[in-house]
């Protein structure tokens, strides 16, 4: 049994191979391009050795301070000259510890030139490390060292902290030594990859890598392998097997390979690349660079992307041209601001075309400030890349930059404002904070469009142009503040977005057609300072020509507006039911664009002629047309106005389904209601059959959304309610006046009417899934919430200084506080689940009643009544019901219970 090697005796071991090494006649130690070398100048070989941190020669001159950082690649051959003979030698072996007592190492590749490796080449140095052992015919020989304390081999102990091993070659261990496993203790590595010149692999060869999560296989012929080589995993399903085209088959007979989890794959993925010549003139560090202009040096260089052919396993060409599809494999490329070739400096001033893109290994790029341009996709497809820092003089961004990466921080510099190609970090969907430099005036089309993972985005007040889309398909931006210096919103510039509330800042002068297309919005606002626009029942009004320009899901339209622009009201799904004033003039062609589920037009227009214009209710999808609300829709008009509406070419296309309205058969509502002033119930039974969309029953209206799963079912004698409410949504409710339109829009429950007093009401629910049940009585603060699993009676208690409603909805459940916001699917419209799948997913009411412990009612002398005036004198006060509130009389003056003098 092995034991851990002491540092002593490894001490005096290293003592004793530098003495060794210096005492030969014919061996120099030099370091050349930072690589320490013992040369044997016999047969012009060269042995790479340990790196030490000061000027002393031999392996072990800076013990404990091994200076080999970064990529250490290792050339096949090195030239150095001692004065009187230069020499070139061949790399043919790395000596013992050569990387051991370091931290800064990232990748070390063995060229295919190196024969053998020295014992213990990781000993005590930390870090990650990809370590590439290049192709070759000839196998890989690991010396191995017995001691005092056991018998060491190259790759042994220490190796804990390589990741990914790239082995293009067999690995051999000396004929004469005792068996041993070549990687002993190699519980770090997640990548194993084997290279094309592998035929076969150690018994035991990676038995304790229990981190493996890919291997890949380049052999063109299926590789076997003793059935104990990977006995550390326990869960092979779990790790990705990927062989060549055509071979899945046979290695899921295998036994050593069979339980893992196989894949096919392409050229590409097989690593089997030449590169092409004459596409660049310089490789430094493993970055391709090319001159601008080969006869102006002032130009500088241009990072370019490396040109490949791509090969078959026996080395010939797979295709007849090369291609540029090849990315970079670093995980850490750290661009210079300065680069030498054939004596010459060159600034390194812009990066090519599609450079990094597919860069799949890529986790940090750094551009340097020499950069001035940046060409088109040039991150597209590198997952693991997180941020990214654009220099202040990048003047120039090529088309889709940084997309498809996975970014999530990103500073953007005030040169931005100068970048005229759209969609720098479109796609980039792990996005989530966004850095934007003093001076930034714009943000350019698409930038940010379909970042997934913003949440909430506040741009500098000084940005004065946003382009077309620039946060289109941000599916989690449900908050963002425009600045103040904005003075156009252009066409679907949040599409898509579930953004709830939005505030029109003071200097938007224009609002283009489908600003606000497909949004969540339930809520708009316009800055008071505005000259243009105000804020009118829940959208946005020209303030010279009451033009209503922008709408949203809980928009009802003012009585003081003239016209309807085109696509104001454009695909709002929360649309159900629309109110049109008598005031109104006209509706512009695709005004209602797009509303798949408008159901009732409620129109006090008495003159109807020319008022809505050909195509208003426009809808088709894909380009191709759709049901519209001329088809589909119940028009009701003014009673009396049936010959006009009929007489006009659009208004005539309702048919049949326009309706007169009178007392009897208007659309129910609400205002129907009357506060209740005796204990009742009402009957659920009497729901079934009804339009759920509007229906009062029992002094109980109910409004819901049977498109979405809400309906009443007689088996269950319960009202199930599968839509949630936005608790914003219902805020404007509450907040409008004449709010009945929202309230059909986009309201899924019950509301009652209940008189000055006190009581309670009491509610027989329960819920699944992710819902609550919440009751809102109007002026006693917050809803109420319960989520009763079975079926259980809800009591809540109230009393109320006037009459107020009683609504009762479902709302979501979220895990914690900081979950995302969920739009509801009345804002923001979910597939139609399975009739089964909203059964288990709701709420279901079975009844409900109320008690009235006391009612407010006539007229109450009060002495010493001192809410209006606390320091009068004892007086004679009235307190008097009207309309249902309860208000005080004193010296001929009305007060509410709070002190306000009302009229």
């Amino acid at each position: 049994m092995k034991h851990k090697f002491l540092f002593a005796t490894f001490l005096l071991f290293a003592c004793a191979l530098a003495m060794t090494a210096s005492a030969a006649a014919n061996l120099d130690t030099v370091k050349v391009d930072g690589i320490w070398y013992i040369l044997n100048r016999t047969d012009l070989t060269a042995t790479v050795t340990y790196g030490p941190a000061t000027g002393q020669a031999g392996m072990w001159g800076g013990i404990g301070s091994n200076t080999y950082s970064g990529h250490l690649n290792i050339p096949e051959t090195v030239s150095y000259s001692d004065g009187d003979n230069y020499n070139t030698y061949a790399v043919t072996a790395v000596g013992n510890s050569a990387f051991a007592w370091n931290s800064g190492l990232t990748k070390v590749t063995i060229p295919a030139s190196v024969k053998t490796l020295g014992v213990l080449l990781f000993q005590r140095t930390s870090g990650s490390i990809y370590l590439h052992i290049a192709d070759s015919r000839e196998p890989l020989l690991l010396n191995t060292e017995e001691m005092e304390t056991g018998t060491y081999t190259a790759l042994e102990y220490g190796a804990n902290l390589v990741q990914t091993l790239y082995m293009g070659r067999n690995l051999q261990i000396n004929a004469d030594a005792p068996a041993v496993q070549p990687l002993l203790g190699w519980t770090a590595v997640t990548r194993l990859v084997i290279g094309s010149q592998v035929t076969a692999l150690p018994d035991g060869f990676m038995a304790q890598c229990t981190a493996m999560s890919s291997v890949q296989i380049n052999t063109a012929t299926p590789l076997a392998a003793s059935a104990d080589m990977f006995s550390g995993i326990i869960n092979k399903q779990f790790v990705t097997l990927r062989v060549p085209a055509g071979q899945a088959e046979t290695y899921g007979e295998m036994t050593v390979w069979k339980d893992f989890y196989i894949q096919e794959m392409d050229m590409e993925q097989l690593n089997l690349v030449k590169f092409a010549d004459g596409y660049w003139d310089l490789c430094d560090n493993g970055i391709f660079f090319k001159r601008i202009d080969p006869d102006d040096v002032s130009k500088g260089m241009r990072v370019v992307r490396a040109q490949v052919w791509y090969l078959n396993p026996d080395g010939s060409k797979n295709d007849p041209s090369h291609t540029s599809q090849w990315p970079y494999q670093q995980s850490v490329i750290d661009i210079p601001a300065e680069v030498t070739f054939e004596d010459v400096r060159y600034a390194v001033t812009s990066i090519s075309d599609y450079c990094f893109r597919d860069a799949k290994n890529l986790e940090q790029l750094t551009i340097p400030n020499s950069v001035t341009e940046v060409g088109a996709s040039i991150m597209d497809g590198t997952p693991r890349l997180k941020k990214v820092v654009i220099p202040e003089f990048v003047t120039k961004i090529g088309w889709l930059a940084f997309c498809r990466s996975g970014i999530e921080e990103v500073w953007i510099p005030a040169s931005s404002n100068n970048w005229n190609e759209s969609g720098a970090f479109q796609e980039s969907r792990n996005l989530r904070t966004i850095h934007f430099a003093n001076g930034i005036t714009k943000i350019g089309d698409s930038m940010f469009r379909g970042c997934d993972a913003l949440q909430t985005l506040t741009i500098p007040d000084g940005v004065s142009d946003i382009g077309n889309g620039a946060f289109a398909e941000c599916s989690g931006l449900s908050e963002i503040h425009l600045p103040a210096a904005l003075e156009f919103i252009g066409p679907r510039m949040f599409a898509g977005c579930p953004l709830r509330k939005l505030n029109i800042p003071a200097g938007v002068e224009e609002i283009a057609p489908q600003a606000f297309y497909k949004t969540a919005l339930v809520q708009l606002t316009v800055d008071a300072a505005n000259q243009t626009f105000e804020a009118l029942g829940n959208a946005v009004v020209t303030k010279k020509d009451h033009i209503l320009v922008a709408a949203c899901n809980g928009t009802t339209i003012h009585e003081s507006v003239d016209s309807i622009a085109s696509f104001a009201f454009s695909d709002l799904e929360g649309i159900r039911s629309l109110t049109l004033p008598d005031n109104l003039k006209k509706i512009d062609a695709q005004a209602f664009y797009g509303l798949p589920n408008l159901s009732l037009i409620t129109s006090y227009i008495r003159n109807p002629a020319g008022v809505l214009s050909a195509g208003a209710f426009m809808n088709d999808k894909f380009g191709e047309p759709q049901p519209t609300a001329l088809e589909t829709a119940t028009l009701y008009i003014p009673e009396g106005t049936m010959d006009a509406y009929l007489a006009d070419a659009e208004w005539t296309k309702f048919g049949d389904r326009i309706v007169e309205m009178t007392a009897a058969n208007k659309p129910a509502g609400v205002e129907d209601l009357a506060p209740v002033t005796e204990d009742g119930a009402a009957d659920f039974g009497k729901l079934d059959g009804k339009n759920l969309g509007n229906a009062v029953v029992d002094n109980m209206y109910v409004t819901c959304d049977p498109a979405n799963g809400d309906r009443y079912d007689n088996a269950e004698q319960a009202l199930i309610l599968n839509t949630v409410v936005d608790e914003l949504m219902l805020q404007n409710i509450l907040g409008e006046e004449g709010n009945m339109d929202i309230l059909r829009n986009n309201f899924s429950g019950i509301v009652l009417e209940i008189p000055a007093g006190k009581g309670s009401v009491k509610i027989e629910a329960k819920v699944t899934g992710d819902r609550k049940v919440a009751v809102l009585i109007s002026g006693m603060g917050s809803a109420m919430t319960f989520d009763p699993a079975a079926k259980t009676e809800l009591t809540i208690p109230y009393e109320v200084l006037k009459k107020a409603f009683v609504y009762i909805y479902g709302i979501y459940a979220p895990a914690s506080a900081s979950a995302p916001y969920r739009a509801p699917s009345k804002v923001l419209r979910a597939p139609k689940a399975a009739e089964d799948a909203n059964l288990v997913n709701n709420i279901s009411i079975y009844g409900a009643k109320w008690i009235i412990e006391e009612v407010t009612t006539g007229v109450e002398e009060i002495e010493n009544h001192d809410v209006a005036r606390p320091d009068a004198a004892a007086s004679r006060t009235q307190k008097i019901l009207r309309n249902g509130e309860v208000l005080i009389l004193r010296d001929g003056k009305l007060y509410n219970m709070f002190g306000t003098e009302v009229q």
